[in-house]
């Protein structure tokens, strides 16, 4: 069949949608035409066209991609069927792209609309799902998906509108990770991210060009321990030979965090020792920076484990990261980042610290934090035994654009903890205390500058459970998530700088007093500051519910977004989103009724849950929405933050909507900024 597309690349999914229902039909000759555009068949000649003026231009972008794999009949697939996937397979779209556009003329938002785009942003990570008695957990979720749960950046907006997207290359020989398909703990083989590529996007056509960046991976192992499965999981190694496994175990002091197993199972209140491919490398937003003569150049910084930076070739420890980063005249060029070893290495010889996870954040066009997490690995044999469960947390900051850069002062005691952290200004990182299990304290919120680490306020408890039914003795913890932000709002007759971080309850449950104030007890919420981060205040955010709440993001100086999906109906095939929009910091939120998508019904960023519907039998009934640990029950990572491409009046934005001088040397700060 031949396509005439006369479009100029403005058709999307919608005129394929009409294509595909005319050949359903079956008749050689049809047209259909609506006031956007005409798809018209003739025999074997299809012919596209679009209304002139028809299409607003984009202004808002979704990307929703499941974890989970399907074919095109709807068999689902786990790790080791997709390790093993033919290249002749044909799978069903697990990523779908959303554009949102504004109609100069009648000055209203349009509703997101099906576009075309990169088949595949993240490599998936299948998690399969078990159904006890007491709840419904995607088993392995939060180990698989830990960076996409916790919004880590995988898609840029430029000046001229157009996406920088972060795409994994998968490769499914050779090395790999391990998975597991069920409760029942079997290893299996999983296909790995050899390469990560920066990719254009043009959310106005559709279509993506040749990457501009790309960097290697060094991840998972090149050992197959599939043999006689299940096998248990070992932090420590007693035989002198050193193996990465035996006949019974798997020994995480050998293997290395990077070979897709969890070390653990503090899934809530720590970030997980491996098995997500997003976890050991990260790239900042691009900059428009200035080289020091004050010429312009295009400032890109990638860190990740390179090929040489393990010691021990089949395992998955780096003992060491590579910084990659874009220059003036030279294009790219690559430094080397050093982990210090641990502490006590000289009464404990032949130990080291491997990276396990990284994280970077602009806070200038030439500067840029880097959060890297690193667990032990053996080098010998020992005589006395260090886990593998031993770590570090460290901060290095880079003021020449990735160049060289700097360890930073560490403080003793801090918890590892995965997102939780807002650029408050160019020379200070503040990130935010993990809360246990069963918190008694107030939350410590750290600056964290070139110079020193400190503690620089608090947020008390009561903050968290003022009006909400609290039954005292086990108060439900909250863990800040994402990447927060600021927003500028009018106080007192000037312009106040307001910073914000999203929280989530771990869990929610039933409460059967008819005098609690609010129902549920625990709510998805922002923390503002209005003082530097010295104190802080609760907002709600627009839904009770944390598995019905997305990423809240910027979407210009004084304005917050967020998602909101609709409350799920069993049996409906489909979901919808609305945007709802804050102009004053997160005091109020206001529906945007033009600005709603639909969703798949398979996807997982409320993990299913019928609101009402009752679960489990005996004393483990409960509400389904009573969820006992959200990390492992809801999935909101599958839709990424939302970007905004354009403001109200179609001026181009960047990659920073607030603070746009963040990203662009040329962008002049505000003395409010």
């Amino acid at each position: 069949m031949l396509i005439f597309d006369d479009s100029e690349g403005q058709s999307d999914i919608k005129e394929k949608d009409t294509l595909d229902a005319m050949l359903a039909v079956g008749s050689e000759f049809m047209t259909d035409s609506d006031d956007e555009s005409t798809v018209q068949r003739s025999g074997e000649f299809v012919k596209i066209e679009k209304e002139p003026g028809s299409e607003p231009f984009p202004r808002h972008l979704l990307l929703h991609e499941t974890c989970d794999v399907f074919t095109k009949a709807g068999v689902y697939l786990g790790d080791n069927d997709y390790f093993n996937l033919s290249d002749e397979s044909q799978l069903d779209r697990r990523t779908l792209w959303y554009v949102a556009g504004f109609d100069g003329e009648s000055q209203q938002g349009t509703a997101f609309r099906e576009k075309r785009g990169p088949d595949m942003v993240r490599m998936p990570r299948c998690a399969g799902q078990s159904d006890p008695s007491g709840a419904k957990v995607l088993f392995g979720l939060y180990e698989r998906s830990h960076t996409a749960i916790h919004g880590k950046r995988r898609m840029f907006v430029q000046d001229d509108g157009k996406v920088l997207v972060l795409r994994d290359v998968v490769q499914r020989g050779g090395r790999f990770y391990y998975g597991a398909q069920t409760d029942s703990f079997t290893s299996v083989r999983s296909a790995r991210v050899s390469q990560v590529e920066l990719v254009p996007y043009d959310p106005q056509t559709g279509k993506t060009a040749a990457p501009i960046f790309a960097f290697p991976v060094f991840s998972g192992v090149s050992v197959d321990v599939t043999e006689g499965l299940p096998k248990l999981r070992s932090n420590v190694s007693v035989d002198p030979a050193l193996p990465m496994y035996d006949a019974t175990r798997i020994y995480n002091i050998t293997t290395g965090a990077l070979g897709g197993m969890d070390f653990d199972f503090q899934v809530s209140n720590s970030t997980p020792y491996g098995g997500d491919p997003g976890a050991v490398h990260d790239v900042c937003p691009p900059a428009m920076a200035k080289t020091a003569d004050g010429k312009l150049y295009q400032s890109i910084i990638a860190v990740y484990a390179g090929d040489d930076d393990v010691r021990a070739p089949a395992s998955a420890g780096a003992y060491r990261l590579t910084c990659k980063y874009t220059t003036l005249d030279a294009g790219a060029k690559t430094t080397k980042i050093v982990i210090p070893d641990p502490s006590w290495i000289g009464t404990y010889p032949g130990y080291y610290y491997a990276v396990s996870q990284v994280e970077l954040v602009r806070t200038a066009p030439t500067k840029a934090f880097l959060y890297v997490r690193a667990h032990v690995m053996q080098g010998g044999a020992k005589s006395t035994y260090v886990s593998a469960t031993d770590q570090a947390v460290l901060y290095y900051c880079t003021a020449d654009a990735g160049a060289t850069w700097t360890l930073l002062p560490t403080l003793v005691g801090m918890v590892p903890t995965l997102g939780g952290m807002l650029a408050r200004d160019e020379d200070t990182l503040l990130t935010f205390e993990t809360m246990p299990d069963y918190p008694t304290a107030a939350l410590n919120v750290r600056a964290i500058t070139p110079s020193s680490i400190s503690v620089i306020g608090s947020i008390p408890l009561s903050a968290f459970y003022d009006d909400l039914f609290d039954p005292g003795f086990v108060r439900v913890p909250y863990l800040a998530f994402g990447f927060g932000g600021v927003t500028y709002i009018r106080k007192n007759d000037q312009t106040i700088k307001r910073l914000w971080m999203q929280f989530d309850p771990r869990w929610y449950y039933e409460d059967g007093s008819a005098f609690n104030l609010t129902y549920p007890a625990s709510r998805p919420l922002l923390m503002v500051s209005d003082d530097g981060g010295k104190t802080w205040a609760r907002r709600f955010l627009p839904t009770p519910w944390a598995f019905l709440a997305g990423f809240v993001v910027s979407t210009g100086p004084g304005e917050l977004a967020v998602p909101v999906q609709s409350p799920r109906v069993e049996g409906a095939k489909n979901l919808t989103v609305t945007i709802y929009r804050s102009r004053n910091g997160g005091d109020t939120w206001t529906a945007d009724a033009n600005a709603q998508a639909r969703l798949t019904a398979r996807t997982r960023i409320d993990g299913g849950v019928v609101i009402g519907r009752r679960i489990g039998s005996g004393h483990q009934e409960r509400y389904e929405q009573d969820l006992s640990d959200c990390w492992l029950e809801y999935n909101r990572g599958e839709l990424a933050p939302m970007l905004t491409l354009r403001d109200e009046q179609g001026r181009f934005l960047n990659s920073d909507p607030a603070r746009p001088w963040v990203v662009d040397a040329r962008k002049d700060k505000p003395i409010y900024g």
